[in-house]
């Protein structure tokens, strides 16, 4: 079936406006035939009649083709008239939607290229023009999105910065002064917030080629469901030893096989364990486990920790968000909310995804990763 054009479609409103014109110019003329003659009789018989009194037939046939010419001249000028009236009004119509339209479209794009990105434009008007006013709305949003997201970020990392860098500053300022004698607890001190400062470095860059889609060493095989499991527990076991929370792997299936990239892949469950032992109280548990779901097989990732607020749910994945809800953790492992948001995109870039669901918060929380099976 043809799609029906838009009645609100500029193309759609200058082909009316030409159709208009025609049909105008059609009706003048046929109106011009009846009525013109009609109003014009008696002039017309006077400039007739008068003439032929006597005259030859010559002189009969060259009155009557000048009356005639006469008549038809009338007519033509009278639609020439009408068409022009008509075409001026819809043109006259036309340019001013379409320059009312672009010079908000133009206004918002000068407001925005200052740094306003809070402005939206009207999205009124004619079909093309709205959907551009639509699109132009959709860019401020997301430069409005991504200088609130360097906000943060900038924010974040100061502040995640601070403290190591405080930490070795005063290390340095009192063994210079001789304050603190040299030893070996001295070292280990400085040796983690030097290891707390790569950690961030790491996590900067993981973010950054993310965000970049800088996946090209991707290499998707057809991998052990159960092999990824087990390595991605025993790589994060100390964390969970650390926080006195019990890691489970249950369900472990024997011969399920995805198709991913295998240290992707540990790194985003690697990700999702040490998100939940970090945000689970002593003593509770976090259990791993996966199933093949028609096509594709789903890693879940489920504890009984803080939970995730619903006003904190749809933001949780971003980077750099870190909402009140669960900001609690129980891990010496610092963090500037970049997990979830690498974790998200290294499923994507594997052509799976990531969700999260809560059912509030002190209710735990379920990761689920899909992926294609193999």
């Amino acid at each position: 079936m043809r799609r029906i054009a838009d009645p609100q479609s500029l193309s759609t409103r200058l082909l009316l406006s030409y159709l208009a014109a025609s049909l105008a110019a059609a009706l003048t003329g046929v109106l011009a035939l009846f009525l013109t003659p009609a109003i014009r009789y008696d002039r017309l018989m006077q400039e007739i009649m008068h003439p032929l009194a006597g005259a030859t037939q010559a002189e009969m046939d060259a009155v009557l083709a000048g009356a005639v010419s006469s008549a038809v001249l009338v007519h033509v000028l009278i639609s020439l008239l009408v068409v022009v009236a008509v075409g001026f009004a819809f043109s006259l119509f036309l340019s001013s939607a379409v320059g009312q339209a672009l010079d908000r479209i133009v206004a918002a794009t000068r407001r925005l290229a200052a740094g306003e990105y809070a402005y939206r434009v009207s999205e009124r008007g004619v079909r093309e023009f709205s959907e551009l006013a639509h699109n132009v709305n959709l860019l401020a949003t997301s430069l409005e999105e991504s200088r609130r997201v360097r906000t943060l970020a900038t924010a974040s990392v100061s502040h995640e910065l601070r403290t190591p860098v405080t930490a070795l500053r005063g290390y340095c300022d009192a063994l210079r002064d001789g304050v603190l004698p040299w030893s070996d607890d001295v070292l280990a001190r400085m040796d983690h917030a030097v290891e707390r400062l790569e950690r961030m470095a790491a996590d900067l860059s993981a973010l950054s080629r993310a965000e970049g889609n800088a996946y090209a060493d991707l290499q998707l095989q057809r991998v052990a469901v159960s092999d990824v499991m087990l390595a991605a527990a025993e790589t994060t076991r100390p964390a969970y030893l650390e926080a006195a929370v019990d890691l489970v792997v249950d369900r472990l299936p024997s011969d399920l096989h995805v198709l991913a990239d295998p240290v992707r892949l540990g790194e985003v469950l690697e990700n999702l364990l040490i998100n939940s032992a970090s945000h689970t109280p002593v003593g509770r548990r976090v259990e791993l486990s996966a199933a093949a779901i028609g096509s594709r097989v789903e890693f879940r990732v489920q504890d009984e920790g803080s939970g995730i607020p619903p006003e904190d749910l749809p933001y949780v994945m971003e980077p750099f968000y870190r909402g009140e809800g669960g900001s609690a953790g129980h891990t010496n492992r610092p963090g500037m909310g970049l997990g979830l948001a690498i974790a998200r995109r290294l499923a994507e870039a594997m052509d799976g995804s990531l969700l999260l669901a809560s059912p509030g918060q002190g209710l735990g929380t379920l990761a689920k990763v899909s992926l294609p099976r193999a």
